[in-house]
């Protein structure tokens, strides 16, 4: 599986990196299966098959999202390990897998294997692959091509449910799922084809740049058997290597127990974590949002496109102003979106509502730029894998948790209280991410000297 590098990259039209780009755009859109606009198609099929009420495949699906969750961080091992082209490959077949066995669920067992396994390939893995692989060939460009790539795989997401529900509603549902399979089952030989890990492979840096022949060389002490291994200054190590199971780092980046004892770790996790936990529950609980202020039908049926449409618009924003405006300013500027959203809604009439739902999403927009950008800017790339394998691991655990934990109330006084307390956490939140800094490294300790070599 290894690259042939071309004769002269230098002279290359293009920059490849654009390429691998499509390639995590078409990825992210076919995690579809895995998130809640493509399973929100067929779950009430499930329900039906199995007599059980929403409120039970509800539950299930809470269960199958947080068991999912906690496989991420081996995926993220995976993709430090063995690099992006073959967990691309790895995680599209086992996805492909997955989808064929939903289509002949036949117990609540089942329908729980297969909510788990969709939420952790789809959701979880395939799209922590897709946003790692972007990360490592792009570095001054980095927030302008996730913005390309947000927007990309958003505008896909809004046509999911004209494709799902048309074709579960058409097709049986083993039939649907074999579709849905062999579009995923597509990645493979584009993976295996048209990905390369890192642009190091074709003699390139990160965004195009030409790689320097006579970079000073610094020392790696992970090396194996403690023999020194010579690394460009200013590349990854696991760039320069070319073998992606070997564990090379660059100095400047941090280990992954070094980056979880900072403090930018753990409030931007917070951040994103309650992000995903209460824009779940809004999505999720959106018909009895609307429903409890008696708003139109056309207005529920247009909270889902428009809340994307929303998230496209904040994203090319965001990706516009991550160039003059700094992480602390724009997750602030994100969870206080959130908290303004949670006080429309609480408005309590049909158009603030709506109006809510646009300004949650127009904020999904700053999180999901932000969220991707940040860690390989804030720790590099050598172990960027892992690291965001435990991010995504925490937001998704949240994320299971929106659709209770923002249930309306049963009575008047305590219907819309989630909300409120929804509102003042993002509050709160705002202020907290003005203290995220940019972590520093100490400088690297020596290699330890050989005992033997002493005296």
């Amino acid at each position: 599986m290894h690259d042939p590098p071309p004769a002269k990259p230098q002279a290359a039209v293009f920059f490849y990196g654009w390429v691998i780009l499509l390639v995590a755009i078409l990825a992210q859109i076919l995690t579809a299966p895995g998130q809640t606009v493509g399973i929100s198609e067929f779950k009430d099929i499930y329900g039906e098959r199995l007599q059980l009420t929403s409120r039970t495949v509800a539950l299930y699906y809470c269960y199958g999202t947080a068991l999912g969750s906690f496989a991420l961080p081996l995926f993220g091992f995976l993709i430090d390990r063995m690099g992006c082209r073959f967990s691309l490959i790895l995680v599209s077949f086992l996805l492909g897998i997955t989808c064929l066995f939903c289509g002949v669920v036949s117990s609540p067992l089942q329908m729980l294997l297969a909510f788990t396994f969709l939420r952790m390939l789809g959701q979880g893995a395939l799209s922590l692959v897709a946003s790692t692989l972007v990360s490592l060939w792009f570095k001054r460009k980095l927030a302008l091509a996730y913005s390309v790539m947000s927007v990309g795989s958003g505008t896909g997401m809004m046509f999911i449910p004209y494709i799902f529900k048309p074709l579960f509603s058409s097709f049986e549902l083993a039939f649907s799922f074999q579709v849905i399979a062999l579009g995923i089952f597509l990645l493979i030989p584009l993976g295996w084809w048209l990905v390369i890990d890192r642009p190091g492979r074709i003699g390139l840096s990160q965004d195009g740049d030409p790689r320097e022949d006579n970079d000073e060389p610094i020392q790696d002490p992970s090396s194996e058997m403690g023999q020194a291994e010579e690394i460009p200054e200013g590349e990854s190590g696991a760039e320069c290597s070319t073998d992606p199971a070997r564990s090379q780092f660059h100095p400047d980046d941090f280990t992954f127990a070094e980056a979880i004892s900072t403090r930018a770790f753990w409030i931007v996790t917070l951040a994103q974590s309650a992000w995903a936990l209460i824009g779940t529950g809004l999505v999720f609980n959106r018909k009895s949002i609307f429903g409890a202020l008696n708003a139109a039908d056309f207005l529920v049926d247009l909270a889902v496109p428009g809340l994307f449409g929303a998230v496209i618009i904040g994203q090319i924003l965001t990706g516009a102003a991550a160039k003059h405006f700094r992480h602390a300013t724009l997750f602030a500027s994100g969870s206080l979106g959130m908290a303004v959203a949670c006080g429309l809604i609480l408005l309590k009439t049909p158009v603030a509502a709506f109006a809510g739902f646009m300004t949650f999403g127009f904020a999904q927009g700053i999180f999901v730029i932000m969220g991707q950008s940040l860690w390989a800017d804030f720790y590099g790339r050598s172990h960027i894998g892992k690291i965001r394998g435990l991010v995504w691991m925490i937001v998704i655990l949240a994320s299971s948790l929106g659709g209770f934990a923002l249930t309306l109330g049963e009575t008047a006084t305590s219907r819309f209280a989630p909300i409120e307390y929804s509102m003042a956490v993002m509050g709160l939140l705002s202020c907290g991410c003005l203290f995220i800094r940019k972590p520093t490294k100490g400088p690297s300790k020596p290699l330890a000297m050989d005992p033997a070599r002493k005296g």
